[in-house]
């Protein structure tokens, strides 16, 4: 595998660390567990960009949602701050800057925040895992939680529109372990009523955790492997909005960045139920239909030159 399909690889897996840490530990390990599985395998179908305009502006109107969504969580990420709204659209311009120079720069940020946030999530994860209980497995709860959040396992299916080379499967299976292992650590290390009430179940983990007895912040180090993997994850959608306008509106161009930062930043001031249901839909359809779709004309396609060749 080429050097920008390991860069690919830890990008998503950086974009991916938020969704996985943020939503997915309020539904049922075995819901997110089910659901990674099925993504895995839709996550090994090969890339293929679809180059159709409406596909093209789809995709575009999916990121600026989506970049709406992301701006609000993260404010999440520093809970207790005030004016932890600035994070958000700092962030955002940042992801929009670097946008500007291409996806090869996001890449190469990506494989570096790959290493910074791994540890800081490994370092949470560890001391989590005290907490762990036997007990702890027999109440476990279905929350009032809602499985559109299933919708950003189908990231990858949305990067492969970039027309990067695809991560092997050693990527894959990264991605599964990070959508699944914060989810199993919480469910097992808080009880299920617990997790249920939690707007932010992994946080609440991470302000319970001890050493020796002794309470540690380590809720400081969740945030700032958020603030790193919420960077990631807007440079995706800042780079598939900013060069859909760039190079299909005429003269854009590189102002189409500046145009991505305003429609994220408006985006994120939708009602937050109206601003998920929107971004389950058409990422739903964007992210998963059309992929799917692509690659089963194309392998149509294909079969059929092969029979004229025959």
């Amino acid at each position: 595998m080429n050097e920008q399909g390991r860069q690919l690889g830890a990008f998503l897996f950086c974009a991916l660390s938020v969704p996985a840490m943020m939503l997915l530990p309020s539904l049922h390990p075995a819901l997110v567990v089910a659901a990674t599985m099925a993504a895995c395998w839709l996550w090994q179908m090969p890339g293929q960009k679809n180059n159709a305009a409406i596909v093209a502006w789809g995709m575009a109107l999916t990121a600026v949602l989506c970049l709406g969504a992301v701006v609000r969580w993260a404010q999440s990420a520093y809970p207790s701050a005030k004016n932890a709204w600035t994070l958000g659209l700092i962030l955002l311009a940042m992801a929009a800057y670097a946008s500007r120079g291409g996806l090869q720069p996001l890449l190469r940020t990506g494989a570096i925040c790959f290493f910074f946030l791994v540890a800081l999530d490994a370092t949470v994860l560890a001391f989590g895992l005290g907490n762990i209980t036997t007990v702890r497995l027999a109440v476990w709860h279905k929350p009032d939680s809602s499985v559109l959040h299933f919708v950003w396992l189908l990231l990858p299916l949305a990067a492969y529109q970039l027309g990067t080379p695809q991560p092997s499967g050693r990527w894959r299976a990264a991605w599964a372990a990070i959508c699944i292992v914060p989810c199993l650590v919480c469910w097992l290390s808080l009880s299920g009523a617990v997790v249920s009430g939690s707007e932010f179940p992994f946080y609440t983990l991470t302000k319970s955790i001890s050493v020796i007895g002794v309470m540690e912040r380590f809720e400081v180090l969740l945030s700032a492997a958020l603030t790193a993997g919420i960077f990631c994850l807007m440079g995706i959608f800042t780079h598939i909005c900013g060069d859909t306008l760039e190079k299909r509106v005429p003269k854009a161009g590189k102002s189409a960045y500046a145009l991505t930062f305003a429609l994220g930043a408006a985006a994120s001031l939708l009602p937050k139920a109206w601003l998920q249901a929107a971004v389950a839909g058409l990422a739903a359809i964007f992210w998963g239909i059309v992929p799917i779709a692509t690659q089963i004309v194309g392998s149509r396609k294909k079969d059929e030159k092969n029979e004229k060749k025959c």
